[in-house]
């Protein structure tokens, strides 16, 4: 299939111009003024408008529900996916464009990972490329621009392994250690819940040098190939059907090209790659919740009982409504979050994705909940998507920290901020 390649830029927004035969109501701009005072316009850019309806014509024709249970129980995902999402030039929206990519914000992304969850696709985006993809931009060695360019191209895949069985979500705790060699690098540890690690060619890994030389950080950043000697990997697939992988390096054995040198310190770089992944998955889980309530609606107005449409009973439409609310509400925190996923201020950055991420887990719950109860036993049954989509949801919510972990960040953000606007004591 050949498939032009749409550019994607964040430049200016495109502006909507009202149709006078609209009403009122719809033909409102959406837009914001910040505390600034500048109008941030949240309508889509005629390429990423172009993209979203690519995608939307992709899942329609190419991947049914059908497909993809057969791609989950064969814990795979589809080549032919992969294949198109390269030829869009999609692979390439969250890298920079001096690393040969599209040069696109997480507003970008945003759009792509709406109708990822949508249609329910199993590919590993928010993994090789949200999280890997952006890492690895990071790094000045040509070798590893040349591996961003395989990435692209959707010739090769890749992971970030960074978390660790006694993480707890905390981005700081990880005990990997690196020692220095005549030859290399030796790896040692266990990394677990790599998102897409199942499928991955290389592994980002992150480890701590046990004697740093003078100028070195402690934290660092290795690529290393999933079958290199020395690393066991265990593939593993969540309920939901999608792919993680637990890693085990046993004195893996790396050069010293495979340290990334980083333009910014790796906790750092670390630290941002994982908010611009969360606010993915918060765009994720607003396509998941957008395709339950379209379903439900659905359901609602063609189920008859008892000689009357479901439809017909206020109390249903009352849910229904809530539904909607909490959906709006949703896409307005991840629209938030993606506006400052971005940013290198890390305290704008932590309270804007992460209180999107605790709003929207909670969101997701109830909307995934309304939508099974108002489709009734069938709603859980294997043959219906949507308990597919409240399992998506659920894996989300657990993804990358969980609502209690976001919501004790955004806490201790505003605690840190307070205790520096006091004054001193006397």
């Amino acid at each position: 299939m050949t498939v032009s390649r749409l550019p994607i830029s964040t430049c200016a927004r495109r502006r909507f111009t009202a149709d006078p035969r609209r009403s009122r109501r719809t033909s409102s701009r959406r837009s914001w003024i910040s505390r600034q005072g500048q109008t941030v316009d949240f309508n889509l850019t005629q390429e990423q408008e172009g993209v979203r309806e690519a995608l939307v014509r992709y899942v329609r024709r190419h991947y049914g529900f059908e497909h993809r249970r057969a791609l989950e129980r064969e814990r795979a995902y589809c080549p032919e996916a992969w294949r198109f999402l390269a030829e869009m030039g999609i692979l390439g929206v969250a890298l920079p464009e001096e690393a040969g990519g599209l040069g696109g914000s997480s507003r970008d992304v945003m759009v792509v990972m709406e109708e990822i969850g949508d249609g329910l696709m199993l590919e590993p985006y928010l993994g090789a490329v949200v999280l890997a993809g952006n890492l690895l931009a990071c790094s000045d060695s040509g070798s590893h621009r040349h591996l961003l360019g395989e990435l692209m191209s959707g010739g090769a895949t890749m992971a970030l392994a960074h978390f660790e069985p006694d993480s707890r979500y905390d981005a700081e705790r990880f005990a990997t250690r690196a020692t220095h060699t005549g030859k290399g690098w030796t790896l040692t540890g266990d990394k677990s819940f790599i998102v897409g690690g199942g499928y991955a060619d290389w592994l980002l890994v992150s480890a701590r040098i046990e004697e740093p030389a003078a100028g070195l950080d402690r934290e660092q950043l290795f690529l290393v190939a999933s079958g290199a000697p020395g690393v066991t990997r265990y593939s593993r697939q969540a309920h939901d059907g999608t792919n993680f992988a637990e890693v085990r390096l046993d004195r893996a054995m790396v050069p010293d090209e495979a340290r990334l040198r980083l333009k910014a310190p790796a906790l750092a770089a670390i630290h941002k790659v994982l908010d611009q992944g969360t606010a993915a998955l918060c765009g994720e889980a607003i396509g998941c919740m957008r395709a339950l309530l379209r379903q439900t609606m659905e359901h609602l107005r063609t189920r008859h009982q008892f000689g009357a449409r479901l439809g017909a009973q206020q109390a249903l439409r009352h849910r229904v409504a809530e539904m909607a609310i909490e959906l709006e509400k949703a896409r307005s925190m991840a629209l938030l979050a993606a506006r400052y996923a971005d940013s290198d201020h890390a305290c704008v950055r932590i309270r804007a994705v992460s209180g999107a991420k605790a709003v929207i887990g909670e969101a997701a719950r109830f909307v995934g909940q309304q939508a099974v109860q108002l489709h009734g036993g069938m709603g859980l049954t294997e043959e219906l998507n949507i308990g597919h989509y409240f399992k998506r949801l659920t894996v989300i919510e657990a993804t990358l920290g969980d609502t209690d972990y976001h919501l004790s960040r955004v806490a201790a953000g505003l605690r840190d901020e307070i205790k520096a606007a006091s004054p001193p004591p006397p």
